[in-house]
């Protein structure tokens, strides 16, 4: 049994199994007043051995992770929010690529179109990119990007289930 030291909460979101038979795993880790919380990625050996533990975080008060997904190149692609606290809270959604050993490669922050609430609430591969499903106040936006993260097209769909729209609306293109 091994034992990973987490701070006082800490919420796993998602694992996957990885192209080397290790484990990815995501979630959200809260610390204190300011930001909130932070977004933590783990990679775990097949024989529970935690290989690394990452942290990362962009806004002032809380950072999350929902999605995970292994791109052909073995690199990472992770998604979630990020939410500053000033006079209001704004929310962005976020899309962060990482290396095999954790190391960020890039990060991209996306807008609702009111520019207030939004935050990523899957990934997929999709061709030669990837397909994200943000999540706003009343509706889905689905986000088809290259590899690199750029917005190829969007739509806005109102619905409520994003995630389970995105993995039907996938389907459809496989």
């Amino acid at each position: 049994t091994s034992a990973v030291s987490l701070t006082n909460y800490a919420y796993p979101s998602k694992i996957i199994e990885t192209a080397d038979s290790s484990l990815m795993i995501i979630g959200v880790q809260g610390l204190g007043p300011a930001p909130l919380t932070q977004m933590f990625v783990m990679k775990v050996a097949y024989d529970g051995t935690l290989l690394w533990k990452k942290n990362y975080y962009g806004a002032n008060y809380e950072n999350k992770l929902t999605g995970i997904v292994e791109g052909p190149d073995h690199n990472f692609y992770l998604c979630g929010g990020m939410e500053d606290r000033f006079a209001s809270f704004l929310i962005k959604a976020v899309i962060i690529k990482i290396t095999p050993s954790g190391d960020l490669l890039w990060n991209r922050v996306y807008n609702d179109t009111v520019g207030i609430h939004a935050s990523m609430s899957d990934i997929c591969l999709s061709g030669a990119g990837l397909m994200c499903c943000m999540s706003e106040n009343t509706s889905r936006i689905v986000l088809k990007t290259d590899w690199d993260g750029n917005v190829l097209w969007s739509n806005r769909y109102n619905v409520s289930d994003g995630q389970a729209m995105l993995q039907n609306f996938v389907m459809g293109f496989l």
